[in-house]
């Protein structure tokens, strides 16, 4: 019985919201048998909607009332009664037994309920997914070569032009289908209760299980082979190894991480993906980083990807959990004050964040990216960067649409964006569930080169050297900004020798972002 009893807690953890179901069996070293849990679990949840529905009409709590308070246990050795080969597999005990004594009661209700509800296989009481979340792999280049991957696959699946034929029943069971992403290069997607956890190419780390829509923000920035790269919020790590791939390992990535526990993961996965040549951690705060420190002054790229709500966060398994009981008007008020209060502080936090990343020096192309489905955390956190005194003063702009995925139908919503529809092209959505995506968001931000080019042009021709101070500004931007205002120092005009001037130019234009 002791096998029930943790698989009950567990449950009882999950209605909790303590965590999911994998995080609470298959990642709990407190279970005596893990896998077995997690299958019950699952098995149990598909169909406890009828077997709750079951024991109610059975009568049951009625007959048995020391077990009204064991609702959790009970429901797991219905389940193995009415749904399994096996049956209950535990010696006697009084709970045990008092299900037993029922179990007429209970086998003649479960077969109502199937004439019920017009199905003659048990498997088709199961509760079905509300969203479809296909089983995305990320093929790591750092490790293989694409096309030979895609051989492999094409050897023991079959290749489908639609992410809906991911779905079964499939036209040959033998040969599972799989698909080639259109959008982002390496991307491939199987059915949903595909399993990688044994694969071999998953545990060599060739295989990276990663959703589409995280995969967009390095595919977006896609910073040519041997640039100079930030990752400014970095754990675990698939971003920034995704970002290692498309440099075809060829460059510097610096991967700020704060937390030493996520730390340690973004350290190890580094590693486990072949990208520990190209990708230096760094256990520190990105906020306290000076532009104009030498090791950083050469940034050209910045991937952002901070804390945010997760508001677009669906996981594959979450269909199978209760929704909350219904809560008072009061309490709804409570709570809606709590999430404002909570995502105008995240979005305090995400402004802060990218307005220091514009500071550095030859930084060109920035991608901001959350998975909230939050226009507060979105498009209304690109409008104060915009409006902010470093985008205007070192010329950022949102990208072009042709820059930003521009084959991505969905994008950014312009009623959000202050009615502006540029800015809305240059950035992308992912609603939960629809394109097979968690909801998601990335807007690009560019350097405007032209009107650069243009000022250090007039500047050359005036004599002046605007590089110097211009770094001075971009260090006192970072330390005096505040919310969208920043209290740079009074530039000082210095006449400069004639070769210098030049050598500046050359500089400045040598670090001209790619587009």
């Amino acid at each position: 019985m002791n096998f029930y009893m943790e698989a009950a807690k567990v449950l009882k953890d999950l209605d909790a919201r303590k965590g999911s179901i994998k995080s609470l069996t298959l990642s709990n070293s407190k279970l005596a048998d893990p896998k077995r849990t997690y299958a019950l679990l699952l098995e149990t949840l598909k169909y406890r909607d009828v077997l709750t529905d079951v024991i109610s009409r059975s009568k049951l709590y009625d007959l048995e009332r020391k077990l009204g308070k064991e609702k959790e246990l009970v429901v797991l050795l219905v389940h193995d009664l009415l749904c399994t080969k096996k049956g209950i597999t535990t010696g006697k005990g009084p709970i045990k037994d008092a299900v037993m004594r029922n179990k007429a009661r209970l086998n003649a209700e479960f077969v109502k309920a199937k004439v019920r509800l017009g199905v003659k296989d048990i498997t088709a009481l199961a509760k079905k997914e509300d969203v479809f979340l296909p089983r995305w792999v990320r093929v790591n280049t750092l490790l293989a070569q694409l096309d030979k991957i895609m051989a492999e696959f094409k050897k023991t699946h079959t290749q489908v032009q639609m992410l809906t034929d991911l779905s079964p029943p499939f036209a040959d069971p033998a040969r599972p289908p799989f698909y080639i992403d259109p959008h982002v290069p390496s991307l491939l997607a199987f059915p949903p209760a595909t399993d990688f956890s044994q694969h071999p190419l998953y545990v060599n780390h060739t295989l990276i299980l990663q959703d589409k829509a995280s995969c967009f923000p390095a595919a977006i920035l896609n910073p040519p082979p041997g640039e100079v790269c930030i990752d400014a919020c970095a754990a675990p790590g698939n971003k920034t190894t995704h970002l290692a791939a498309v440099m075809e390992g060829k460059g510097t990535i610096f991967a700020f991480e704060r937390d030493e526990r996520r730390y340690g993961i973004l350290s190890r996965r580094t590693k486990e993906a072949g990208a520990d040549k190209v990708i230096e951690t760094v256990l520190g705060d990105f906020t306290q980083v000076k532009p104009m420190d030498p090791k950083y002054k050469d940034v050209t790229h910045i991937l952002l990807d901070p804390s945010c709500s997760g508001s677009g966060i669906v996981n594959r398994l979450d269909y199978l959990l209760d929704n909350k009981a219904a809560a008072t008007e009061e309490e709804e008020a409570e709570e809606k004050v709590k999430d404002d209060e909570r995502l105008a502080s995240l979005a305090d936090f995400q402004n802060t964040l990218v307005q220091h990343a514009m500071a550095f020096p030859k930084a060109g192309r920035i991608t901001y990216s959350t998975c909230s489905i939050h226009a507060i955390e979105n498009e209304h956190v690109v409008l104060r960067i915009l409006a902010s005194k470093v985008a205007k003063q070192r010329q950022w702009r949102v990208a072009k649409r042709a820059h930003c995925l521009p084959t991505w139908d969905s994008r950014s919503i312009p009623e959000e964006a202050g009615g502006d529809v540029d800015i809305a092209e240059g950035a992308v959505r992912c609603t939960p569930g629809k394109d097979g995506t968690i909801g998601f968001f990335v807007c690009l931000f560019e350097r405007d080169d032209e009107a650069s080019t243009g000022k250090k042009r007039q500047a050359e021709e005036e004599g002046e050297d605007e590089n110097e101070d211009e770094d001075d500004d971009i260090e006192e931007q970072t330390e005096d900004a505040d919310d969208g205002v920043a209290k740079p120092k009074k530039k000082k005009n210095k006449k400069k020798k004639k070769k210098k001037r030049k050598t500046a130019a050359s500089a400045d234009a040598s670090a001209a972002p790619a587009s």
